[in-house]
């Protein structure tokens, strides 16, 4: 990998499955229904928030874009081109920059739910690995 190579597609990817693994992770089949228990929202709540859904999905997949692309200059910079090395990179930035930073948000707020905290980490590992994925394989 290097930055002459890298096009468009692959963070657009890789943002598209940043989406994907949310819409999944929060669905009803994985862990919507414990999100949904622990955050106290009811599902008439969660029926009235949809009418400003599509500018936070906007948002959100841009955030998602912008982690992809500090992501890929990560590995490119290191020189990360095969799937393991680049994945345990990935789950030390998640450790160091994710799990720290939403530890010591979950002490400081008044929403102090181990499982909104577990759930919300976890997803970010398992993006920041479906992303990592991305760009090794394509490369």
């Amino acid at each position: 990998m290097n930055y002459l190579s890298f096009g468009w597609w692959p963070l657009l990817l890789a943002g598209v499955l940043n989406m994907v693994v949310g819409f999944l992770w929060y669905s009803p089949w994985v862990f919507g229904p414990l999100w949904i228990k622990a955050s106290g929202v009811s599902k008439e709540g969660m029926k009235m928030s949809k009418n400003g859904m599509g500018g936070i999905y906007a948002t959100s997949f841009g955030l998602g874009l912008l982690l992809a692309a500090m992501l890929y200059l990560l590995l490119v910079n290191l020189n990360l081109t095969e799937v393991f090395p680049a994945l345990k990179l990935t789950f030390a930035l998640w450790l160091g920059f994710v799990f720290s930073v939403k530890a010591n948000d979950m002490l400081y707020s008044q929403q102090k739910s181990p499982t909104l905290f577990w759930i919300g980490s976890l997803y970010y590992l398992a993006s920041m690995a479906v992303m990592a994925l991305v760009f090794t394989l394509w490369y």
